[in-house]
């Protein structure tokens, strides 16, 4: 009769640690999912970013294929003497002030009707100015 205790008691020991390892599982499984999704997120985002980059990348090119073609003449940005109209400097000078003040370049661009590449390039000439 004591026998069968100990083989039910036994028992039992031996089912609470299946559950036991059953249950970690399923939390290691849980921890490994979300671990998986943080990295797809990232990703995501990274491949975003590479798509814009892309699309940049590919305007930039097809306006210099055209230039080296002649079918499309750049756009005149200086003055017959090879100076830049004081409207165009008076722009990047407000370009420099916004992003001073930490506007985005894709915000000071869209204000002043310059290329974002342009104000892009402007901030990156200010951070090493400083």
């Amino acid at each position: 009769m004591e026998t069968n205790w100990q083989v039910l008691f036994l028992d039992g020991l031996f089912l609470l640690l299946a559950a036991g390892i059953g249950l970690w599982f399923k939390a290691w499984l849980r921890e490994q999912h979300e671990v998986i999704d943080r990295r797809l997120r990232v990703l995501d985002v990274h491949q975003k970013t590479l798509e814009l980059l892309s699309a940049r990348l590919q305007s930039a090119c097809s306006m210099l294929e055209q230039l080296v073609d002649g079918q499309n003449p750049p756009p005149s940005q200086t003055t017959r003497t090879g100076r830049t109209t004081r409207t165009e400097r008076d722009s990047y000078e407000q370009a420099r002030t916004l992003l001073s003040r930490g506007l985005s370049p894709s915000e000071v661009a869209r204000k002043l009707g310059l290329g974002q590449a342009e104000v892009e390039t402007l901030g990156r000439m200010m951070r090493r100015g400083e």
